[in-house]
């Protein structure tokens, strides 16, 4: 085993052989195969037990669809298992801020926080789009021999069936036709910010170039600086997603004035952080209602805790709106008592 820079050094398992993959995992040898299931033929056997995945396809709002492909459990434990012993020791660019441990959309919004200009990019089906090739290029860099590394890819890729592509429309079945990364699996968002690593720090080198702050929230992508920066990104950014194998969704290109509302990750930040005030209103409204006699949603306990949720983010990005609410959640619930 030979890792490539910058991945010498890191404290993951020493795997040479097949065997020793089996036995980190704690499953037999034979197995290997059937859970990476390298030919896709198990997923091609109908709705029976043998399938690896569980599939859901939903409709987005704007049109089109979004394929959640869940493992089941022991593959599940399997994929664990490689995220903790293996993916979560390999460090990702410090642009990056989503799944990351110690990170958060809060942070990567913070960055751009009293920025003459916030432009914003979201990239085209970001998981389904990274392909099995590149995940084995990852395996491999990390040191792992051409037997492994394809175990180890296998284990964390899916190829979707055809009864399942059949449901989406013509122009979504590329992706999906191809081994790629299942947006649902837990190892997926650590391999995808790995393959991302050479984007980061090319489109962290430009925006440094130009006085600018770069972020990367999973599928979305963020510069801020003044007003000069605008027609360099808007030139080079396309060509270096295409460089890189990413394609920017159309339309989610946006430009943001101080004069607008800045908004990163959901996150207001012409100043400072801020919750949108939309979220705000509505909230408010939401508790106001709930103070009412014949309004019974706080005696739920789901309804009460996503509540609290909710406010516990704006109290997070807002304190002063955060304590605004929690007050005002508590006079409601007195008017029940």
């Amino acid at each position: 085993m030979a890792a490539v820079p910058p991945f010498t050094g890191l404290n993951i398992p020493q795997l040479a052989t097949s065997a020793a993959l089996a036995d980190w995992l704690a499953v037999p040898v034979d197995a290997l195969d059937y859970y990476a299931d390298p030919s896709g033929r198990h997923e091609e056997h109908g709705e029976t037990a043998v399938n690896h995945y569980h599939y859901n396809l939903l409709a987005k709002k704007r049109g089109g669809h979004r394929l959640i492909e869940a493992p089941k459990q022991r593959l599940k434990t399997l994929q664990r298992q490689i995220l903790r012993g293996i993916l979560d020791h390999v460090p990702v660019h410090d642009a990056a801020f989503g799944f990351v441990r110690g990170r958060n959309c809060l942070d990567a919004a913070a960055r751009h926080a009293g920025e003459e200009m916030v432009i914003c990019y979201d990239l085209q089906n970001f998981f389904p789009s990274i392909r099995g090739a590149r995940i084995l290029g990852i395996f491999r860099s990390l040191g792992y021999p051409q037997a492994v590394a394809r175990q180890l890819t296998g284990l964390c890729t899916t190829r979707t069936p055809s009864r399942i592509v059949r449901r989406m429309e013509q122009n979504e079945r590329l992706d999906y036709c191809e081994t790629h990364l299942p947006q649902g699996a837990p190892t997926s968002p650590a391999l995808a910010n790995l393959v991302a690593y050479r984007l980061d720090l090319r489109l962290a080198a430009l925006g440094s170039g130009l006085g600018a702050q770069y972020s990367r929230y999973a599928d979305d992508l963020t510069f801020s600086g003044g007003r000069g920066i605008s027609g360099t990104l808007l030139h080079l950014v396309p060509q270096i997603l295409i460089d890189e194998g990413f394609v920017m969704q159309a339309g989610k290109k946006r430009l943001m004035s101080q004069a607008t509302r800045q908004l990163v990750t959901g996150i207001v930040v012409n100043q400072h952080v801020n919750t949108p005030r939309k979220v705000f209103d509505q909230l408010k409204a939401v508790i106001h209602a709930c103070g009412q006699p014949d309004d019974l949603r706080l005696q739920d306990t789901a309804f009460l805790s996503r509540l609290l949720g909710q406010i516990g983010w704006v109290e997070t990005v807002n304190p002063s709106r955060g304590h605004k609410l929690r007050r005002l959640l508590e006079r409601a619930a007195t008017r029940h008592t």
